[in-house]
């Protein structure tokens, strides 16, 4: 008898359910939420529930059943419609967490109507075709005549929704997009919708469509940042900030949100251009240097399999062999060139000829800069041999049952063996949450400009390093060997996100022009729920979770409610500081009152991550986020 496999529908459902609440909850409570909201919430709770219901393995077409069993219509038609499209992450324990299409759809929505309400009538277009292309067919995903139709008939639709919004003197949001109106609305939903193809086309596998749509949303909104000639507030004083001292109280706001936007704009044009280009040159070499035909191809790289994950950088970080000093060369020079481009940028927007030397004198000279910098070089010096041990092993002890290192090196792989590899690493990839949460927390209470600012180019060289690591150059192959203890399924495509992932997770708040009134408490929630909620939660999950949320998940109730404790106290830590006039900004905006409403936005992200199947560190850092933004928290 056909049998489906042991799935947990349960969890994708309640994903949905708890991104359609924060999408009714904007809906309700702001003056401007983005036009057909609620319609589109709708549509994506009822989409994955016709995917639950006749879904059995998206991933594949069904087996042909026997004789004697019959396939339901609406079985077969859910098979059809929700198979993922190519490029596309498998997603976690079900298979329809490759598409999620409730959080696709909705939460780059939400994101947008609290942070950017000018950006609501784009999201919602999109988010209506990411609906549409993850529920169609493939035979119609490759005519891209009728998806490049569809792509424009968004764009169709967002100025149409323009243009009647502006008969009956209801602009959604205002003009945030530019002058254009309807038409520069429509152009950024086309752009954006083209944008997560794009993504899934580059980065093969690495990606759900989920994430793939909010790596989107996000690559879109880098580029509005600076096609708007960067930020306005420096465009206009730029001239007096570079003459006088960027050092000083008026300078330094300015030059910080200069050099976040020149990074972002860097980490954009890596992972847009340099990632693929990089990818395909590493190929068209080791195709040419080791021909398909040789026994060896490509040559295996430490001491893993010949052949094995070819082309794929998360697989093997590159190509494998040894790259030709030509191709060496060639690709520094062009990551070079490359950088120049927002280094230009940024001295245009602070009107110097030295970009340099200001970014310098932003670093050193304001109070609190050189020592901070000065704390991060010893707290990363200890993580060495921290991410040593972790590698290793060290930083948990043997469970009870769990067979000694000798033995597990002389014995075959075990579930005992292979429960406590897996137990080693969890903790190893978590400990560089805790790393995080040394590294930011300080900075986040003393001197947050100087670290919106050097997260942003810490993201740039990530992307940079994955770029060297496509590209098979010195020293990808250190790098690959370094990582390999610490990857998961997660980083089987060809970009390892999650560490990107846990970065954007943690500072994402101070990325954002927030609106007014000031809302600096927003800051920690990334901070809490990323760095310290969910290493807390799947440490103790793995190592004392006793009763699971249900069959078929691995996220267990003592867990979620170790994790939802720790990041609740170190939000409890933020209040303590700043009530005491501790912080930079005061204690005006965290105050005991506000407890009760972390604490509300923090059950919301520890449901979330007990239940998604989606890289947790960029979910629950843009929904946390969101959700702070939705009950005023730190307003």
């Amino acid at each position: 008898m056909l049998t489906p496999p042991p799935l947990f529908p349960l969890a994708v459902a309640i994903e949905a359910v708890l991104y359609a609440a924060l999408s009714i909850t904007l809906a309700l409570t702001t003056p401007s939420p983005p036009p057909a909201l609620l319609p589109l919430t709708a549509a994506a709770v009822a989409a994955t529930a016709a995917q639950l219901h006749g879904g059995r393995r998206p991933n594949s077409p069904p087996p042909s059943p026997p004789a004697s069993v019959t396939t339901s219509a609406a079985t077969g038609a859910a098979t059809l419609l929700f198979t993922p499209p190519p490029g596309t992450r498998r997603g976690g324990p079900h298979p329809a967490d490759a598409l999620g299409l409730a959080p696709a759809a909705l939460l780059p929505v939400v994101v947008c109507g609290v942070v950017a309400p000018a950006a609501g009538r784009a999201a919602v277009a999109v988010g209506w075709y990411v609906l549409v292309y993850g529920a169609a067919p493939p035979r119609w995903r490759r005519a891209w005549a009728v998806e490049a139709a569809a792509i424009a008939a968004a764009g169709v639709a967002v100025a149409v929704t323009a243009v009647t919004a502006s008969r009956h003197g209801g602009a959604s949001g205002g003009a945030g997009y530019g002058s254009g109106g309807g038409a520069a609305d429509a152009a950024w939903a086309v752009g954006t919708a083209a944008t997560v193809r794009a993504v899934l086309a580059t980065w093969d596998g690495s990606l759900t469509l989920a994430e793939a749509a909010a790596v989107a949303h996000a690559a879109v909104g880098v580029a509005r940042r600076v096609a708007g000639g960067g930020p306005a507030a420096v465009a206009a004083v730029a001239a007096a900030a570079a003459a006088s001292d960027s050092a000083s109280p008026a300078g330094v706001p300015l030059v910080a949100d200069a050099v976040v936007t020149a990074a972002l704009m860097g980490a954009l044009l890596v992972g847009a251009f340099g990632i693929p280009a990089s990818a395909a040159g590493g190929r068209w070499w080791a195709r040419r240097r080791y021909p398909p035909c040789a026994p060896t191809w490509p040559p295996a790289r430490g001491g893993g399999s010949a052949g094995s994950s070819a082309g794929s950088i998360g697989g093997s970080g590159g190509p494998g062999g040894v790259a030709p000093p030509w191709w060496v060369v060639t690709w520094y020079a062009g990551l070079v060139a490359l950088a120049a481009i927002p280094t230009t940028w940024l001295g245009c927007v602070l009107g110097t000829r030295n970009p340099v030397g200001v970014v310098m004198a932003f670093l050193v000279l304001p109070h609190g800069h050189a020592a901070m910098l000065l704390y991060w070089a010893a707290v990363l010096a200890a993580a060495v041999g921290v991410a040593a041990a972790a590698s290793r092993g060290w930083l948990i002890g043997r469970s009870k049952g769990a067979p000694s290192r000798a033995a597990a090196a002389a014995i075959d792989d075990t579930a005992a063996t292979s429960g406590h590899r897996r137990a080693a690493r969890v903790v190893g990839r978590k400990a560089y949450h805790l790393l995080a949460v040394a590294l930011f927390f300080p900075a986040l209470v003393a001197t947050p400009l100087l670290l919106a600012a050097a997260s942003a180019v810490a993201l740039a060289l990530f992307l940079a390093i994955e770029a060297v690591r496509a590209a098979g150059v010195p020293p990808g192959g250190t790098l690959t060997w370094a990582m390999g203890g610490l990857l998961d399924d997660r980083d089987a495509g060809a970009v390892v996100t999650t560490h990107m992932t846990l970065l954007v997770g943690c500072v994402l708040p101070l990325w954002l022009r927030l609106p007014p009134p000031p809302r600096a408490g927003v800051a920690v929630v990334g901070l809490a729920a990323v760095g310290v909620g969910d290493a807390v939660a799947a440490v103790v999950g793995v190592r004392w979770g006793l009763h699971r949320w249900a069959a078929g998940t691995a996220r267990s109730v003592e867990g979620s409610a170790a994790g939802w404790a720790a990041a609740f106290g170190l939000c409890a830590l933020w209040v303590g500081i700043h009530a005491r006039g501790g912080g930079r900004e005061g204690g005006q905006w965290a105050t005991v009152a506000d407890l009760s409403r972390w604490a509300a936005v923090l059950g919301w992200v520890s449901a979330l991550e007990a239940v998604t199947g989606q890289i947790d560190n960029l979910m629950l850092g843009a929904g946390g986020v969101a959700a702070a933004l939705l009950v005023e928290l730190g307003s």
